[in-house]
């Protein structure tokens, strides 16, 4: 059974495995997703949030937190599933609990930015399921050929 709670800092080895298989995933792009996981485990006060799913170990997590200077707006940053365990509602169950949890905390918007690289294509169809729209894209935007996307949902 698959269970969401706050990350700890057990689960942090077991998130690395999984970033490190992400095949989407640059060096750069693991560091980064790292050290925000590392943060919100820490003692150390941050705005960022990270849920984790469990099925004995870590199968995934999302990581999330109020976009600065905003009253209401959150960004999501990172969305991730274990390769093996993709396809059965782990990320869908993990949105949905971020969704909760920003509600909690008055939250009216969620705010995506991802890569339009070949490889995210998969991901931009999940949030449009999610009923993200997308707003823009900025073209060249990590590298040449290579555009940021936004997708943006407004919480009823």
């Amino acid at each position: 059974m698959i269970t969401v709670s706050l990350a700890r800092p057990e689960d942090l080895e077991n998130l690395q495995d999984i970033l490190d298989r992400t095949k989407n995933f640059l060096p750069d792009e693991v560091a980064v997703a790292r050290e925000l996981l590392d943060e919100s485990v820490s003692d150390v006060e941050t705005t960022y949030q990270t849920l984790v799913a469990r099925d004995k170990k870590a199968v995934g997590y999302v990581c999330f937190g109020r976009t600065p200077m905003t009253d209401h707006t959150f960004d999501l940053y990172w969305i991730v599933v274990d390769a093996q365990m993709q396809g059965h509602g782990i990320g869908r169950l993990l949105y949905a609990e971020m969704e909760r949890a920003v509600r909690e905390q008055q939250g009216k918007i969620v705010r995506i930015e991802t890569s339009s690289s070949e490889g995210y294509d998969d991901t931009q169809a999940f949030y449009h399921r999610l009923g993200f729209e997308e707003l823009n894209h900025i073209k060249d935007f990590y590298r040449d050929g290579d555009a940021l996307i936004t997708f943006v949902r407004y919480l009823s």
